[in-house]
C-alpha cells in the first residue's frame, strides 16, 4: 500500500504558481488521503510534521478538511477545498496541506473591516460566516480557532472560513471552551460584533 501524499514541494509551488483550480492527473485521491490517515493514525510513517507543530493538530486539520470535502453543500459553504497533501523533497516528510486557490491578496477580516466598509459588504460577510459554521455544525464539524483572521476576503468580497487545525485565541474563544461547538458560537458572535464595529481586537 502506497501512503505516500500526492504532491510535492515542487508540486506545491508549481499549483500556486499557476494558480490551477485542480490537479487532474493525481488518481486516487480520496483513497490516498485514507490510507495516509490510517498510516498516520496508526504510526507507521516516519512523518515530521513542520508546519502544524504536531502530529496531532495535523490529524485534526486534515480530518476536517476530508469531511468537508465529502459535504454535498453547494451554496453557503465557503471554505477551501482539499487538493492534496504536501511532502518533502525526500519523500519522508509531511508539510501540509493543499487547498483549493482563494485569491484574496492576504486580505482576512481584521483587514477588510474599517470605519468606512459599507453596511451592506458587513451584512455579507456576517451572513456568510453564520451560514458555513451553521453546515459545518450541521456536519458534526467544529471550527475550532473562531477568529477574524481566520476569515479570508477574496476579490469578490466573499469571506470565507479557514483553519481546521484546533486551537483557540484569547479574547475570541474561551479556553475551557476551545475545540466545541459552543466555542465556535461564541467566537461567531465575537466575530459579528467586529464585523459590525461594535468592538476591536
Amino acid at each position: 500500500m502506497d501512503h505516500r501524499p500526492l504532491y510535492t514541494v515542487t508540486q506545491f509551488r508549481t499549483h500556486y504558481g499557476t494558480k490551477k483550480s485542480d490537479i487532474t492527473e493525481a488518481p486516487n485521491i480520496k483513497d490516498q488521503y485514507l490510507q495516509y490517515l490510517d498510516a498516520l493514525e496508526a504510526d507507521d510513517l516516519n512523518v515530521t510534521v513542520e508546519d502544524f507543530g504536531c502530529q496531532r493538530e495535523a490529524l485534526h486539520e486534515l480530518n476536517a478538511n476530508l469531511r468537508i470535502d465529502q459535504l454535498n453543500v453547494e451554496d453557503g459553504l465557503r471554505v477551501p477545498r482539499i487538493l492534496g497533501l504536501v511532502q518533502g523533497e525526500d519523500g519522508s516528510s509531511y508539510m501540509g496541506l493543499l487547498l483549493s486557490y482563494i485569491d484574496c491578496d492576504g486580505r482576512t477580516l481584521e483587514g477588510a473591516v474599517r470605519a468606512d466598509t459599507p453596511k451592506h459588504l458587513r451584512q455579507r460577510w456576517a451572513d456568510q460566516v453564520i451560514s458555513t459554521l451553521k453546515h459545518l455544525h450541521e456536519a458534526g464539524i467544529v471550527w475550532g480557532d473562531a477568529k477574524a483572521a481566520n476569515v479570508l476576503v477574496d476579490r469578490n468580497m466573499d469571506a470565507w472560513i479557514i483553519d481546521f487545525g484546533g486551537g483557540f485565541t484569547e479574547g475570541w474563544v474561551e479556553r475551557e471552551k476551545a475545540g466545541t461547538v459552543e466555542g465556535d458560537i461564541q467566537g461567531l458572535g465575537r466575530i459579528v460584533e467586529y464585523i459590525s464595529g461594535r468592538t476591536k481586537h
